[in-house]
C-alpha cells in the first residue's frame, strides 16, 4: 500500500530539490534588499524615487524584511524597482516531504501501537512481532486506511 498522494509528493520532492539546498544557507545579517541595494550600488534616493517613497521608508522597508515584517507583495515590488525578481520557496525543516511523511506515519503507528505494547510485552510476544506490526500499521497510516495521518490523537 502507497499514501494516497504519492504521485503529487513525488512531484513536490522533485520540485523542491533545487531548493533544499538553500535550507541551511544563512540569510544576509542585514537582509536580501540591503545586500543587493550596496552591491548594485543603488543610491537609496534613486530606489525612493522608483517606489514613490521617501528614503526613510526605503530604510524601514529593509528594517521591516529583516523583522519578517513586509508582504510578499512589497518584496516583489522593490526587487522590481531594482531590476531583480523575488523567489521564495517552502521547504521541509529535514529531508524530503517523503521523508517527512514517512516519519509522521512512523509517529502515528507508535501512537496507535502505544496501548498494546506494553500488554504484548507482559504476554512475551516477540518484539520482531511488534516491529513488523508497527511497520505494516505505518502504511496502512500512509495510505489513508487509518485516521487522519495529521491528527495525533
Amino acid at each position: 500500500m502507497q499514501y494516497k498522494n504519492i504521485k503529487a509528493l513525488k512531484q513536490a520532492d522533485a520540485t523542491l530539490k533545487p531548493w533544499l539546498a538553500l535550507r541551511d544557507s544563512d540569510k544576509p545579517h542585514k537582509g536580501f534588499l540591503r545586500l543587493i541595494r550596496k552591491a548594485l550600488n543603488i543610491p537609496v534616493a534613486i530606489l525612493a524615487k522608483k517606489l514613490k517613497v521617501s528614503q526613510q521608508n526605503v530604510f524601514n522597508l529593509e528594517r521591516a524584511e529583516c523583522r519578517q515584517n513586509i508582504t510578499l507583495k512589497k518584496l516583489n515590488e522593490i526587487a522590481m524597482a531594482m531590476d531583480c525578481m523575488l523567489i521564495y520557496a517552502i521547504v521541509p525543516q529535514k529531508g524530503t516531504l517523503s521523508s517527512f511523511v514517512d516519519s509522521v506515519a512512523q509517529k502515528k503507528a507508535h501512537h496507535l501501537l502505544k496501548k498494546t505494547e506494553h500488554t504484548m510485552e507482559l504476554e512475551g510476544q516477540a518484539n520482531k512481532l511488534f516491529k513488523e506490526t508497527k511497520g505494516l500499521l505505518k502504511e496502512r497510516v500512509k495510505d489513508g486506511s487509518l485516521k487522519n495521518i495529521w491528527n495525533h490523537e
